[in-house]
């Protein structure tokens, strides 16, 4: 599932859940418990990427400076 369309539904979920729509559809906040989960998931796993792709631009950088530091010597 696409975290935009994820984040839609959770939200439309909860909306249903507080207008008070669980009691003609049981299964409801399993689901929304459900995509909370997907949507936790998908945090989880952005915030990875973003962290990995700074360390790997920082330790480029720091590779480039350590480099030409060496070529100078």
């Amino acid at each position: 599932m696409e975290r935009t369309a994820a984040i839609t539904k959770r939200e439309a979920l909860e909306r249903n859940i507080n207008a008070g729509m669980g009691k003609f559809f049981p299964d409801i906040q399993q689901e929304a418990a459900d995509l909370a989960g997907v949507v936790a998931a998908y945090r989880v796993v952005i915030e990875s990427l973003i962290f990995t792709s700074m360390l790997l631009c920082l330790t480029k950088k720091k590779a480039k400076q350590s480099a030409s530091a060496f070529v100078r010597c």
